[in-house]
């Protein structure tokens, strides 16, 4: 299941905000005095909170854990599916605090389900998703929001049409394979060598390649959206497809 990166913000935006919710609600039910526990498994006992809001909280746990595992399932293969990702410092920070948050999550199912001695601890775990989540989600915020290109950004170089056109191919596409953070990231080469490289990479794998036919205006919109680099040792040859340093993995 692929989905683009603007629906993949705003379940990242929904996730932070149930998050948020619950994690509110949670250090609020912990305000209610605990009972001892008739059944003696809970040794912290049981809580005299209203069981309409406890069941409005664990609706909002089970909501953000099925938005976490969407998500999810769209970046952990990008992390070892392409052997030659760049790890750029926001790439690496947004693998390792997504995967922290299934992290903590998990931490936290386990001592509802199995080690409730640990209970008192649930308020600062729920606090701590809520913190990488929000980290999560700024780190691909300004990419997504700088990949929209509005008239006259791209100079007269192409039209708004043109621009979402290419737009919808890199962000239906491209990050697929390689994140957003990739693909916004610094880069070695012009946009239209990375772009030529990738078809190349994609006819080798027998895989189709997005960017047939759309080589120069993706490279137009590319360097629109995230800027232009360095001049390559072709002078002007690839025109206005020029990058900001290439990572080997951008690839559609």
């Amino acid at each position: 299941m692929r989905f683009s990166a603007d629906l993949n913000l705003i379940l990242g935006v929904l996730m932070m905000l149930v998050g948020f919710l619950a994690a509110l609600l949670q250090t609020w039910l912990w305000t209610f005095p605990m009972v001892p526990d008739p059944s003696g498994s809970d040794p912290n006992g049981v809580t005299t909170a209203p069981r309409l809001w406890r069941i409005v909280h664990r609706g909002m746990g089970y909501v953000f854990a099925l938005i976490y595992l969407v998500l999810a399932t769209q970046m952990i293969p990008r992390i070892w599916n392409y052997e030659s990702v760049a790890w750029s410092a926001t790439t690496l920070m947004h693998s390792l605090f997504g995967l922290g948050v299934g992290g903590l999550l998990g931490i936290k199912i386990w001592i509802l389900r199995r080690a409730q001695r640990h209970g008192k601890k649930l308020p600062y775990f729920g606090w701590g998703i809520v913190l990488l989540s929000t980290i999560v989600v700024s780190l691909v915020y300004q990419p997504v929001r700088q990949g929209i290109v509005r008239p006259g950004v791209s100079d007269g170089v192409m039209t708004q049409q043109d621009a979402e056109k290419a737009r919808q191919i890199v962000f239906k596409n491209c990050i697929q394979c390689h994140g957003l953070s990739v693909v916004a990231g610094p880069r070695d080469d012009d946009w239209m060598h990375i772009l030529e490289e990738m078809a190349e990479n994609a006819e080798k794998r027998g895989i189709p390649d997005p960017s047939e036919g759309k080589q120069a205006l993706i490279a137009n919109y590319l360097e629109a959206a995230y800027g232009a680099g360095a001049e390559s040792d072709e002078g002007s040859e690839h025109g206005r497809g020029r990058g900001r340093g290439r990572n080997r993995g951008d690839d559609d």
